[in-house]
């Protein structure tokens, strides 16, 4: 029984440790452009989801209007 708790604990670090390491915190100087919101929507809707959390500290970054940008480009089909 012993056995079967050290090999449970030792995968599941190995699990925790190997997600930590797949994290990665962009720059905040890396700012995405306009085309690159375009074609990833995803992306665009998580960013755009962030910026009307906080619309007082988010909504004039250069990321948020990069990505309003982009989401009106796509739906009036310009893009």
């Amino acid at each position: 029984m012993k056995k079967n708790t050290i090999a449970v604990s030792a995968v599941a670090s190995l699990l925790l440790i190997s997600t930590l390491t797949g994290c990665k915190v962009r720059d905040p100087q890396d700012v995405r452009p306009v085309d690159w919101y375009e074609s990833h929507e995803s992306e665009r809707e998580k960013t755009l989801a962030e910026c009307r959390k906080n619309p007082d500290t988010f909504d004039q970054t250069p990321d948020c209007v990069n990505a309003q940008q982009a989401e009106n480009n796509v739906k009036s089909g310009t893009k």
